[in-house]
């Protein structure tokens, strides 16, 4: 984690954190190093209610009706 005083993307923050749209839930920022893919650390960030019983990955309702298009 780096402290507030290297932080980037605040004027973007607060744009959002002042429209009445949108409501940031977090604003932080780390240091990473530029390796290859495959030295790239994994990160799972997580935040607020888990909608996934009701939602597909692509954020398409699982509730919404299935459509097919004959050909």
């Amino acid at each position: 984690m780096l402290p507030k005083s290297d932080w980037q993307l605040n004027d973007e923050y607060n744009r959002l954190l002042n429209h009445a749209g949108f409501k940031p839930l977090v604003h932080v920022a780390w240091r990473q190093n530029d390796g290859s893919r495959g030295q790239m650390p994994k990160l799972r960030l997580t935040a607020g209610q888990n909608f996934g019983d009701e939602f597909y990955k692509d954020g398409t309702s699982k509730d919404a009706p299935i459509t097919t298009t004959d050909p």
